[in-house]
């Protein structure tokens, strides 16, 4: 701050009170609400963590044009010792497909939160957890599923930390639910369907509520401008003790010049 503005807010103090008032009103209104004669917090923000699951298989469809469906031997009255012809199909991911639309629904079913809560402890209080396939959606003529086999897991809860880790749970929850299921049916595993992790969540948006910062932001932004208004008033309006002594000085050094120049005149003649 500029050394100069320094009695300027002191002479106008009162300014700077008044600011500083309007300013904790305002981030006290930004924070608090009136509710039935009290104050009650406004709603906090909320985080949602997002986590990316891919579904696929053993035999990598995804990563592979085709796959050898069997072996028909050439001819059916030559020896078998006789080279055999192999034949190619294309990779199944219709199958992939249709099982991610259908996932999200026991990503949200009780059986995955029980398993989960089994694993990793209960889930934060006011959390939730949502999950649909990638770029599905629904309208209120129709669905429209996806062609992609990404499924899309989302987790809220009160603080960015705790939707991070029931993101993260859930998605390994999932997989040990999926696992679990084939190992109880006797799914061979070149059969089964594989649940891989895309993306894990690093970090959590916040939603809607008021952040703290805004708040302080908004106070720091009325002290300022009072402060400025406090200067202002002190431009406008100087101290006219101030001007009165430099008018008063002026002659009183005018009359001591004119002294030393007479005397030294006495001097030079004398």
């Amino acid at each position: 701050m500029n050394p100069g503005y320094g009695p300027a807010l002191k002479r106008f103090w009162w300014v700077l009170a008044l600011g500083a008032i309007a300013a904790v009103a305002v981030a006290a209104f930004m924070v608090f609400k009136v509710e039935e004669g009290g104050l009650e917090k406004r709603a906090a923000p909320v985080y949602t963590a997002l986590s990316r699951l891919f579904v696929t298989s053993g035999q990598a469809p995804y990563f592979r044009t085709s796959v050898p469906r069997s072996e028909v031997p050439i001819g059916t009255e030559q020896p078998t010792t006789r080279a055999s012809a192999q034949i190619f199909d294309a990779p199944d991911t219709r199958t992939l497909v249709a099982a991610t639309n259908v996932y999200p629904l026991l990503i949200e079913g009780d059986e995955v939160g029980k398993l989960r809560t089994d694993l990793y402890g209960p889930a934060p209080p006011e959390s939730e957890v949502t999950a649909k396939a990638i770029f599905s959606g629904a309208t209120a003529a129709r669905y429209q599923s996806s062609e992609i086999p990404v499924i899309e897991l989302f987790a809220t809860a009160n603080t960015a930390p705790a939707a991070i880790k029931l993101a993260t749970d859930t998605s390994k929850t999932f997989q040990s639910y999926i696992a679990r299921k084939q190992q109880n049916a006797k799914i061979p595993p070149r059969q089964r369907i594989v649940i891989e992790s895309l993306e894990t969540p690093t970090e959590a948006t916040a939603v809607g509520g008021t952040s703290i910062g805004l708040p302080i932001l908004a106070l720091l932004a009325i002290l300022t401008a009072f402060g400025a208004l406090a200067i202002m008033v002190d431009r406008m309006f100087p101290r006219r003790k101030r001007a009165d002594a430099n008018v008063a000085e002026s002659p009183a050094v005018s009359h001591e010049e004119r002294s030393r120049e007479r005397h030294v005149g006495i001097s030079e003649t004398g």
